[in-house]
């Protein structure tokens, strides 16, 4: 069986079990009722309650409403079944897709792989590992990402892809 991570606990919140997770996800992942699993033995986990304030997500799992049950969940990471996985819309990916794909600019001059994709207030930013082992940051608008199939094809502007 095949995991996703879709979150971390960053912290817990108060007695009654409550956790603050920071989210890898820009889907409901977290809605009442949902389940998750937690931590890397993927302990299957069902939510109790859920809210959001300032950009976290503060959860209650069903037979943790208790600090000293979930502290030691603190710093442990979420996950969903790969096979529970929406179907996208056309121009959306999962992070996990785009991870590992060749990047080439219009010219088919290639620039790297994409080792990592880190989110950015303005946007998502794939990180692209050269072949000099620098690391070149490429907003992941379609301004500069052209093309996502088997490689990703950039439009590259002057600054953009250092050398």
């Amino acid at each position: 069986m095949n995991y996703i991570e879709v979150g971390k606990i960053v912290n817990t919140h108060a007695l009654k079990g409550e956790v603050k997770i920071k989210s890898y996800s820009n889907m409901d992942r977290f809605n009442k009722g949902n389940i998750l699993y937690l931590g890397e033995s993927h302990i299957e986990v069902r939510i109790k309650t859920h809210r959001v304030k300032d950009n976290f997500d503060y959860v209650v799992f069903e037979n943790y409403e208790d600090i000293n049950l979930i502290e030691p969940y603190k710093n442990k990471l979420l996950y969903i079944k790969e096979t529970d996985l929406e179907e996208l819309e056309e121009d959306e990916y999962y992070i996990k897709d785009l991870i590992g794909l060749k990047v080439y600019n219009e010219d088919k001059v290639y620039i790297g792989t994409v080792k990592n994709v880190s989110e950015y207030p303005a946007n998502f930013m794939l990180e692209v590992l050269k072949e000099n082992g620098k690391i070149a940051l490429i907003p992941f608008r379609k301004e500069f990402v052209l093309e996502v199939k088997d490689v990703i094809i950039i439009h590259e502007i002057e600054g953009l892809v250092w050398k």
